[in-house]
């Protein structure tokens, strides 16, 4: 694979490692572009274009802690993308770890020295926010070119049932801006900094619900369960059933009461509190996808 540019640099310098693959190069780009969605110093680890967790924090060595947490399995091998300058904390825990590449905008020198010590580990200075590009992506001998999809957020949360407080709706923007970068069908569970649970890249949503609850639960193993739990769908249910699987694996005993319970539920389901994103992603050819939803749940042991 060859890498061609409109402009007359790359967005970052290589200081390390092999040669960029194929799939590092998307997995590059596609962690970079996610971490640069969040105002708070934060952390993304991607596996095959498609983040296996994120995390945001005070500083950003509490965001690295945060993610690689949530899924520690799938960060082996993984792509680490950080928002703020790489610090000798981070680059000292990840000298003893398996990753592929480690991007951040800039590198401290005695974490640049701990991390080259890795000789094939690709270390990724990057220079610039590319989420003003354009996509271009080829089908066949024709291109698709769309603008960037950088708004996460059209309007204020729509709440269908209850109100939301300060709190609720920052966790809920956060689990949101998550989802975003997510494989469809994607769905993920989230605490109100980091995720806990990721479905990404199944035929069917009730599948990624399915996912990302097992993923929960091999995160509460070695986690502590957190006081509520915040869901993100990056599209609508079209049918009950992933709404009942999530309520099956955790998600209830909410806050307030549903205002106008949902007759195709049953009655044990009805306080789950519903937020809808309002927002249409545009997509090349002007396809439009769905309205998001989004709710809150007070987290129950997944059994």
């Amino acid at each position: 694979a060859e890498l061609y540019s409109l402009k007359e640099r790359l967005p970052f310098e290589k200081l390390n490692g092999k040669e960029l693959s194929y799939n590092n190069i998307l997995d590059s780009y596609g962690s970079f572009t996610a971490v640069n969605d969040f105002q708070n110093p934060a952390c993304a680890i991607f596996k095959h274009v498609t983040p296996c967790a994120m995390a945001i924090g005070e500083d950003i060595c509490s965001a690295f802690e945060k993610a690689w947490s949530c899924d520690p399995l799938s960060a082996f091998g993984g792509i680490v993308a950080l928002n703020t300058p790489c610090d000798a904390k981070i680059a000292n825990f990840l000298s003893k770890k398996f990753i592929e590449i480690i991007i951040a905008p800039d590198f401290d020198k005695q974490a640049l020295e701990l991390l080259k010590k890795k000789t094939n580990l690709r270390i990724l200075k990057w220079n610039e926010d590319i989420r003003k590009s354009r996509l271009i992506k080829s089908v066949g001998d024709e291109f698709l070119i769309s603008d960037s999809d950088n708004i996460v957020f059209k309007d204020k949360i729509k709440a269908v049932s209850g109100e939301l407080n300060e709190r609720e709706e920052a966790a809920l923007k956060f689990a949101f801006t998550c989802v975003k970068h997510i494989r469809s069908n994607a769905i993920v569970l989230t605490n109100e900094t980091q995720t806990v649970g990721i479905g990404a890249g199944q035929m069917s949503r009730v599948d990624s619900v399915l996912m990302a609850a097992e993923k929960y639960r091999q995160y509460l193993k070695n986690n502590t369960k957190p006081e509520f739990l915040y869901l993100a769908s990056d599209a609508f249910f079209p049918f009950e059933d992933a709404v009942i699987e999530a309520h099956k694996n955790g998600i209830s005993n909410i806050k307030k009461l549903h205002k106008k319970p949902d007759s195709r539920y049953p009655a044990s389901m009805r306080h789950i509190r519903f937020h809808l994103s309002n927002f249409y992603r545009r997509l090349p050819l002007n396809l439009r996808s769905t309205r998001s939803l989004i709710w809150l749940a007070k987290a129950n042991s997944c059994s």
